[in-house]
């Protein structure tokens, strides 16, 4: 078992389509809201969601899909560019964002699994002495 098997395929089905809504909803909300106010970070909710629950690929799909929002509520909302390529470029620098996010997610739930492996399976509840087999507690006093 691996990281990202710990939630099952019903509930990563279930969080991607959850985040693929929000993503929909977000765009309505960025074209509605206009040029005038950024929601441009409230994209991160729906991609770190897939990336934690479904894994590093759905996050980046959806995070594809949060920048393809994102443009076509720009483009619709009538921006003007002095040069013909920079939405382009902004969309390209919004999924590089999204794909450093993604990424760090990954490695900080890959790390955490790795360190509740490691962990034995019973700790003691905190505040009491456990015996170890030689009959000392586990600071080493008898």
């Amino acid at each position: 078992m691996n990281a990202g098997e710990d939630f099952s395929l019903r509930g990563k089905i279930a969080a991607t389509a959850a985040a693929v809504a929000l993503t929909i909803a977000l765009g309505a909300v960025d074209y509605l809201t206009g040029r005038e106010w950024t929601i441009t970070a409230f994209y991160l909710l729906p991609t770190g969601l897939a990336a934690w629950v479904a894994g590093p690929w759905s996050g980046l799909v959806v995070g594809a899909l949060c920048t393809g929002a994102w443009f076509l509520s720009d483009m619709l909302d009538g921006a003007t560019y002095q040069h013909p390529l920079i939405p382009f470029w902004n969309g390209i620098m919004l999924f590089m964002f999204f794909v450093v996010v993604v990424w760090l997610l990954n490695a900080f739930r890959t790390s955490q699994y790795h360190l509740e492996q490691m962990l034995p399976a019973e700790l003691p509840p905190c505040g009491r002495k456990s015996k170890s087999e030689n009959g000392s507690n586990i600071h080493g006093a008898s």
